[in-house]
């Protein structure tokens, strides 16, 4: 969880210099969205990395809402500001893919998200 109480230009929950991997040790081969079983949207990234492969689940919490888009993170934080809140989070799950196959690394952790977004909202109430 990367938290911005507070954001300012440069400083910002989506801005174009941030990065989902350290790109000295990951290199990112593919960044798109995608569902689970609900219909609920995450962004997932696969990254690649000295023989490795790894994922991460991710996606926005900002004031009480939750999105895989950068566009409505941006128009979530305009609401939320407007309501006094200027807080917002990347919520990100890492795992390793020991097999080409990452599906059931995966599948887990879209059941850990839901868990970790009704914690999260509970949390920030």
């Amino acid at each position: 969880v990367v938290t911005y109480l507070s954001q300012e230009q440069g400083k910002e929950l989506v801005q174009w210099g941030n990065r989902i991997a350290d790109e000295g040790s990951w290199k990112l081969a593919s960044d798109r969205t995608i569902a689970d079983a609900s219909g609920t949207d995450y962004r997932l990234a696969v990254i690649q990395g000295a023989g490795r492969q790894a994922e991460v689940l991710y996606w926005y919490a900002v004031g009480d809402r939750f999105t895989a888009s950068d566009s409505w993170a941006k128009i979530y934080q305009v609401a939320a500001f407007l309501h006094g809140r200027q807080d917002a989070s990347l919520m990100a799950i890492f795992y390793p893919c020991p097999t080409a196959d990452c599906e059931p690394a995966r599948t887990q952790a879209m059941v850990a998200a839901a868990s970790i977004k009704a914690d999260y909202r509970q949390a920030s109430r």
